[in-house]
């Protein structure tokens, strides 16, 4: 571009709009500039600010005594809340675990009247007489595993909801954890058996008809049958065993497992019979698990 151009443009009266028009732009882009510097500086205050009411209580301890501002009145107060919260976790923890061991302690009792009602150490020695195997631990269904009342084969299939119990039959319950008081023992083993009925529903039952409201707990199938449903009020026990296999993943004798399976499902129904009443108004449903 011709050098005398320029310079007419920005030096001559006549020809000044464009060098005025470059200033009012540099003059407007540093306004903007300066704007913008201080809108960042005015935003970063800001979160400052925030922060130093959400974490009052880091700034307090770091500051120490000699803080006297506004701040260390709120840190305070944060940290009382803070530490609320942390009590209130403590106590929801606490009130699980308490109600973890009154879970246990109510199936602990609850195994040893239903083993000495219902005979069951008796039909737990028929199915190993049958020649039965038991099922490896890491192969147990979880019900097996915590609600096998020491037997090797039957095991109860209900859960149970002790928050159902009222709270001076928590309190009778929570005695009875000391194993060598037998006379809170003996209390607490009464409410289980009064309170049973009601505490191994998979739902509350709000009125009488709901007793009788069909139920499914499993998808358990067996070769003899898929799903059974019961009862919303029923007892449900299982059994639970393992084929013979060899190295190979074959049965060692077929013909013994579908005899050993047949006897099962012949001692099912029969203690069904043999059990009926004996808990009441209690229906007792027993099922044999798919044989693995």
């Amino acid at each position: 571009m011709d050098k005398r151009f320029i310079k007419t443009v920005f030096t001559t009266p006549s020809k000044c709009f464009f060098a005025d028009h470059v200033k009012r732009t540099v003059k407007r882009s540093l306004i903007m500039a300066l704007l913008a510097f201080f809108l960042i500086l005015e935003g970063c205050g800001r979160p400052a600010a925030v922060k130093g009411k959400m974490s009052g209580k880091v700034e307090t301890e770091v500051s120490g005594p000699a803080s006297s501002t506004s701040n260390t009145g709120k840190g305070a107060d944060i940290s009382k809340g803070a530490a609320g919260g942390n009590s209130q976790i403590e106590q929801l923890e606490g009130k699980d675990t308490k109600d973890m061991e009154l879970n246990s302690l109510y199936l602990e009792l609850l195994g040893i009247y239903l083993k000495e009602q219902l005979g069951l150490e008796d039909y737990d020695q028929e199915i190993s007489d049958f020649g039965c195997l038991t099922v490896d631990k890491e192969d147990q269904s979880e019900s097996q595993r915590e609600k096998n009342m020491g037997l090797d084969y039957l095991y109860l299939r209900n859960d149970v909801h002790v928050e159902r119990l009222t709270e001076e039959d928590q309190e009778i319950l929570k005695a009875g954890q000391n194993a060598a008081d037998t006379d809170a023992r003996d209390h607490a083993m009464e409410v289980v058996v009064r309170t049973f009925p009601v505490c191994i529903t998979p739902m509350p039952i709000e009125q009488e008809e709901d007793k009788k409201f069909p139920y499914v707990y499993d998808n358990n199938v067996s070769s003899q049958g898929g799903e059974e449903t019961v009862t919303m009020d029923t007892l449900l026990l299982r059994i639970a065993t393992m084929a013979d296999y060899d190295e190979d993943g074959e049965y060692v004798d077929a013909y013994k497992e579908v005899q050993k399976e047949k006897r099962l499902y012949e001692l099912k129904e029969r203690m069904e019979t043999e059990m009926e009443g004996l808990l009441g108004d209690v229906p007792i449903k027993v099922l044999v698990d798919f044989i693995i």
